[in-house]
């Protein structure tokens, strides 16, 4: 089970990785949009479970949780 600390990490790590020989323009770019992804990325995941028109009532249950992790994973990115 993930915890919001390891959303925290793999966020960060994942943003280095993907920005450690980037230019300073992408870095910031990359920032200002990881302002926006505790918002985007549960949506793309109601997205698809409304589109399969399946377990909607689990999405709806697990959608509190879904937002913290998914918080945590974006001010991982936005430090990393």
């Amino acid at each position: 089970m993930a915890s919001i600390a390891d959303s925290y990490h793999h966020g960060r790590l994942f943003a280095a990785l993907r920005t450690s020989a980037a230019p300073l323009n992408e870095r910031a770019y990359r920032v200002a949009t990881s302002l926006v992804l505790p918002i985007l990325l549960p949506m793309r995941i109601a997205g698809r479970t409304i589109r399969k028109n399946s377990h909607i009532k689990e999405l709806i249950a697990a959608l509190p949780f879904l937002l913290l992790l998914m918080s945590a994973w974006s001010y991982g990115e936005f430090c990393g």
